[in-house]
């Protein structure tokens, strides 16, 4: 069975490679991921990030609004449901 990961622990490693502060394989080996999966999330999320300055797109505006809003914590503990 393939394992799946959500959208947030992938923007949470996709930013960590973008801070430059470790290796990919670092990060790959810290999360226990393959080094060839979290270049395809990089990828794509650099692919996806002009459509964040598009007019017009409500929803990623929102989204973007959001994501100003968050402070990145690696090791913050996730909030109890």
């Amino acid at each position: 069975m393939r394992k799946s990961y959500t959208p947030e622990f992938k923007t949470q490693v996709v930013l960590e490679v973008l801070k430059e502060e470790k290796t990919m394989n670092e990060i790959a080996s810290a999360h226990g991921i393959h080094v060839n999966q979290i270049r395809q999330w990089r990828n794509a999320f650099l692919e996806q990030m002009p459509k964040v300055f598009e007019k017009g797109n409500k929803k990623v505006e929102r989204a973007f609004c959001d994501v100003n809003n968050f402070s990145f914590n690696a090791n913050r503990t996730p909030p109890e449901i």
